[in-house]
């Protein structure tokens, strides 16, 4: 196992060093991250356990995402653009006479500033994002809505570029994330007897493994 490890890194080290690809000005952006387009579906197929009889007829959830971003190198190692996020999700319960449907869907968009140090390969990303997501809940003729929960905050990254040819690279990246969000009339006022807007700030770590594709003229 561990000669294997030490093969992958010895490859990938030897492709970054033979191939570099182009960050000057007027190259285009492309990427792509781990999960750029997915689509999961899952299906509870049987409940068992102490004396509680499951009788659970039907238990599905669905769920799709897609991540993508494109920039423009505005000066040599300098580009500015724009990431994009969008997802949902749906979850069908039916158990005897109870029906439930709950679907949810979101969206992100986050302005970024990337610079690459040199060929170094080693790059630093700033970026603003701004969301929203929001479901809606069908239960026994009954139908509920939530109000738009909406996200904002900065992230702060540092990657690094495997160049696998003058036009692709591989990009493990580490980012620091300070969120909030915002879920409007959600918090009890026990003074006024009303209901004030819930904020949560929230922050860590987060890991990616992206690809990149670079188009220069």
């Amino acid at each position: 196992m561990k000669k294997l490890f030490t093969i992958i890194c010895g490859t990938l080290i030897t492709l970054s060093l033979s191939a570099q690809v182009e960050t000057s000005q007027g190259t285009m952006l492309l990427g792509l991250g781990t999960d750029a387009l997915s689509f999961t579906s899952l299906s509870v197929n049987d409940m068992d356990g102490g004396t509680v009889d499951y009788d659970m007829d039907k238990n599905t959830r669905s769920e799709y995402k897609v991540n993508t971003k494109a920039g423009y190198f505005v000066s040599d190692g300098l580009a500015i653009g724009l990431g994009v996020s969008l997802g949902g999700s749906t979850t069908i319960q039916e158990e005897g006479s109870y029906d439930y449907q709950r679907d949810s869907s979101g969206y992100a968009i986050s302005p970024f500033v990337r610079y690459h140090f040199g060929e170094s390969g080693v790059y630093g990303e700033v970026a603003y994002s701004i969301g929203s997501s929001s479901w809606k809940q069908e239960s026994n003729g009954f139908d509920y809505e939530s109000e738009p929960i909406k996200v904002s905050g900065l992230v702060i990254g540092a990657g690094y570029a495997i160049y696998v040819n003058d036009m692709i690279s591989i990009n493990p990246a580490l980012s620091y994330a300070l969120l909030t969000t915002v879920i409007d009339d959600a918090a009890y006022d026990a003074n006024t007897g009303g209901y004030d807007d819930l904020e949560i700030k929230m922050s860590g770590i987060g890991f990616t493994l992206g690809v990149n594709l670079y188009l220069s003229n």
